[in-house]
């Protein structure tokens, strides 16, 4: 189910399990904000309130360490449902202008 892979996708990438060569290449500030983005969205997933605790421990649990301030801003911002679900389904910013 697309429900499943998504939740093997998260759990493969909150536990580090990705390859080193990716990972290798992202800046220690890109690894934390995405280690937390995939907290928010694996507690969104499975139903849970988005906290900055809740991220916190799940952070924990799966050993990844961020600065205290990326759970809180990430908390702040998708703490209502309807905000992370719009994120997930609205495509990106749209093209230039042209000229």
């Amino acid at each position: 189910s697309c429900r499943y892979s998504r939740l093997k996708l998260l759990e493969a990438l909150l536990l580090n399990t990705t390859t080193t060569a990716t990972m290798d290449s992202l800046s220690a500030e890109q690894k934390q904000e995405y280690a937390t983005s995939f907290a928010a969205l694996a507690l969104y997933d499975g139903g849970a309130e988005v906290t900055s605790e809740q991220i916190k421990t799940l952070l924990d649990a799966t050993n990844n360490e961020v600065e205290g301030y990326y759970p809180i801003i990430f908390a702040n911002f998708l703490a209502d449902p309807t905000k992370i679900a719009t994120l997930i389904t609205t495509p990106g910013g749209t093209g230039g202008g042209g000229g």
